[in-house]
């Protein structure tokens, strides 16, 4: 009886730990990442040339930790990278003064079919590749 009690704890726990949205240690920064997308859509959406910060988003991406900006770097879905430019958003966090560290990944891990994205920053340099009927 003690063993199918223990066994039922212990699924419990395990079903709690996969359903819970942040990981332990892991931030959440969506309020941030919503805040970003709305202000400073003029610079980071995908069509277009890039275009520096105004002044509203210059204020709100500086007020913000460097650890945020790299949260709603990790945060960006393939949804996310059907409007917004990663490379932008990047580009974003320099001009704001809030750069993110060589290597880290930007975005998601899957693509769109209508445009497949795939970010990171190497040794300072931003790449992102498209497909070619882009």
């Amino acid at each position: 009886m003690a063993i199918k009690v223990f066994k039922l704890v212990v699924l419990g726990l395990v079903v709690i730990m996969l359903t819970t949205r942040t990981t332990i240690g892991e931030q959440d920064c969506q309020k941030e990442k919503s805040l970003v997308k709305h202000v400073c859509e003029g610079s980071i959406k995908i069509r277009g040339p890039y275009v520096p910060p105004t002044a509203p988003c210059r204020r709100a991406v500086e007020a913000l930790e460097a650890s945020d900006m790299l949260c709603i770097c990790r945060k960006f879905t393939h949804l996310d990278e059907i409007t917004i430019s990663m490379t932008k958003f990047v580009e974003l966090a320099r001009d704001c003064n809030k750069p993110l560290p060589a290597g880290t990944k930007c975005g998601s891990k899957l693509g769109t079919a209508a445009a497949t994205i795939k970010s990171v920053i190497t040794t300072g340099v931003y790449e992102e590749w498209h497909p070619v009927y882009q």
